[in-house]
């Protein structure tokens, strides 16, 4: 996920194709300044229905969601569970707007 400068990415499936995933992500030279927030095991996907997605891609978008992607920037480094969820909730209200 793309916030402004910041992308976030999570991982999700078994894990040996997690880990595999991010270390072909760390050895890539493309990215820097790497940070693993958070590795848990989960029942289910949160994020079945995409492989890639970006928030507020637009200029009016990120007006009107300003607030909330500047709490999804902060909680990435102190709550990861809860900065999950709020991406959750911002891909579910992008999605509803497109529809």
């Amino acid at each position: 996920m793309v916030i402004e400068d910041l992308f976030i990415q999570i991982l999700e499936g078994p894990a040996q194709s997690v880990e595999e995933t991010f270390a072909r992500i760390c050895c890539d030279t493309r990215h820097n300044s790497l940070k693993l927030i958070d590795l848990v095991d989960a029942q289910e996907r949160i994020f079945p229905e995409w492989s890639m997605a970006g928030i507020a891609n637009d200029r009016e978008t990120r007006l009107t969601l300003k607030d909330e992607i500047d709490e999804v920037r902060f909680l990435v480094g102190v709550n990861a569970n809860e900065a999950v969820r709020q991406m959750r909730s911002l891909l579910d209200y992008e999605l509803a707007c497109r529809a």
